[in-house]
């Protein structure tokens, strides 16, 4: 009789701390669920206690550019992009052996998933931010011109 009173009682126990312990994890878990279900930018970056522009801001050096046009891609890395808190982008570069700078505005679409460049003469870029962290960027542009699909990727690490 003595054993089966403890029994009951631990098992309440047991059973009321399991209870307990599960209602103290479910913030924990509901949070860390938001958290990896919210993928906005497809390759990384998408928790930091940095703001999209203050991660953006920077002086990025490519290391790869891949232009892929069919089933055939090219790969190079020869471009300095330098993207300021003001609202002010220049990059220079090199494309096969032709050296280039362009000046210009940029600006982020609502939700920030992607950048929009507006160069000085009028050009206009809009690029989707695949990966966005403090100390790498890696930006997608799709076109199609004369029935031919081009995808521009572009990856840049930190200069600073």
């Amino acid at each position: 009789m003595f054993n089966g009173l403890i029994s009951r009682q631990l098992t309440f126990y047991l059973h009321n701390m399991k209870k307990s312990t599960f209602f103290k994890l479910l913030p924990v878990l509901f949070l860390a669920l938001i958290f990896t279900s919210c993928d906005k930018y497809e390759d990384g970056g998408n928790f930091s206690v940095l703001t999209a522009k203050m991660r953006i801001t920077n002086d990025w050096t490519s290391t790869a550019l891949t232009v892929q046009i069919g089933s055939v891609a090219n790969t190079s890395n020869e471009e300095v992009l330098s993207i300021k808190e003001d609202g002010s982008f220049k990059t220079t570069g090199s494309i096969l052996g032709i050296t280039f700078t362009k000046e210009g505005t940029w600006e982020f679409n609502d939700d920030k998933t992607e950048i929009t460049f507006t160069d000085d003469n009028g050009g206009v870029e809009t690029w989707t931010i695949t990966k966005l962290k403090n100390n790498e960027l890696k930006l997608t542009r799709t076109t199609t011109a004369f029935n031919v699909t081009t995808t521009y990727t572009k990856e840049y690490e930190s200069q600073s």
